[in-house]
């Protein structure tokens, strides 16, 4: 964890002592202080639940850009047969002297 972030906020929580203890013994085997080491993990999981819920958004926006496209290849396609079929009853007939 980077050092130099300004540390102007605060969180509160209250747990339950093995909780903690749970904590400073896993900080201890890593050589950390319990903030260092609670700050780490925090951050590692929010940011993994945030690029996990992009993911899935970026998912759910593709499949609606595919299925958007879908629908509008065959609003196209409904569109020129229908042009195709008004143009043929339009056309002049050709009458044969």
């Amino acid at each position: 964890m980077s050092t130099t972030m300004a540390k102007d906020a605060r969180i509160d929580a209250r747990i339950p002592r093995s909780v903690k203890r749970l904590l400073e013994e896993a900080a201890h085997l890593q050589g950390r202080s319990m903030t260092d080491f609670f700050l780490s993990a925090v951050i590692e999981k929010a940011e993994s639940v945030i690029a996990q819920h992009r993911l899935i958004t970026l998912g759910r926006q593709e499949e609606l850009d595919h299925a958007l496209d879908a629908l509008a290849h065959e609003e196209r396609a409904d569109a020129e047969d229908y042009i195709s079929a008004i143009s043929a009853k339009i056309r002049p007939r050709r009458t044969e002297a």
